[in-house]
């Protein structure tokens, strides 16, 4: 496992366990957590989706168009 991946796995561990212990603190109500999440799921979900499809927005360079070679025997081709 790279060092990359593991402090990704950490972060998506880590971050939602501190939003929680956050909305205890604060007394935000659950309600309006799993309202919010529900509006957040859709967008997201895309976001992470197209990108684990490879559609991540680094695109290759198109290929160059077969260059098409002259037949040099032909007399139209001058």
């Amino acid at each position: 496992m790279s060092n990359k991946h593991l402090v990704f796995m950490i972060l998506c561990c880590l971050i939602p366990v501190a939003l929680f212990v956050g909305l205890l603190v604060f007394g935000i109500p659950m309600s309006s957590l799993i309202f919010f999440a529900l509006i957040l799921l859709c967008p997201l979900a895309h976001i992470f989706l197209m990108r684990g499809m490879g559609h991540g927005g680094h695109h290759e360079p198109a290929p160059e168009p077969a260059k098409r070679e002259t037949d040099v025997n032909r007399p139209d081709a001058l």
